[in-house]
């Protein structure tokens, strides 16, 4: 038996092999980090200034103003099946508009665009 077969396995760093070195964070992941960190630390800044309880405008907490009312389509009149309101005038609106410059596009000669 040799010296060497016998000799206790030599332990990274000690003379042998180089230790093998930890790989660090890269730039990305960093950022990546610091805007997370920024995001979160923003929040808890926004609660502590504000707190968790919701701030509405008098007028909204009286139920005296809603936004939902904004999106209702009252209608104007009726013609036959058909309710106009704000939604059909958009509807022709664009029809007309979208046709007009069709019209105008297929009568144009041919190289001027």
């Amino acid at each position: 038996m040799s010296a060497v077969a016998g000799a206790p396995p030599i332990a990274p760093g000690l003379g042998g092999t180089p230790p093998a070195e930890k790989p660090g964070m890269s730039r990305a992941r960093k950022i990546a980090y610091a805007v997370i960190g920024a995001w979160l630390g923003g929040i808890v800044l926004f609660v502590v200034l504000f707190g968790v309880t919701a701030h509405k405008d008098p007028a909204v907490a009286n139920n005296i103003f809603s936004p939902t009312d904004e999106f209702k389509l009252d209608t104007w009149f009726k013609l036959g099946p058909i309710s106009f309101n704000k939604g059909v005038l958009y509807l022709l609106l664009t029809a007309g508009i979208t046709l007009g410059v069709m019209l105008y596009i297929s009568r144009s000669p041919p190289g001027r665009g």
